[in-house]
């Protein structure tokens, strides 16, 4: 499990998931975290999440992609 705490993710790019990528049979919480201003070519300008994910007291704004800007 991955977890993320107290983090700031900006201005990020990737193929799919510019902010964060959480794959296959993964598990991520994510907790007082702000992801704002990425870009994915794909899916998920700012979570791409196919696990399972937990968000708690987090900001997700700004951020684009083609399939889901702020997750997929």
């Amino acid at each position: 499990m991955l977890v993320v705490a107290d983090t700031r993710i900006f201005e990020n790019t990737a193929g799919a998931g510019g902010g964060l990528f959480n794959g296959g049979d993964g598990a991520m919480t994510i907790l007082t975290t702000v992801i704002r201003g990425n870009h994915a070519l794909g899916n998920g300008g700012g979570i791409d999440n196919i696990g399972d994910l937990t968000v708690v007291d987090s900001t997700i704004a700004g951020n684009d992609a083609p399939g889901g800007g702020g997750g997929h």
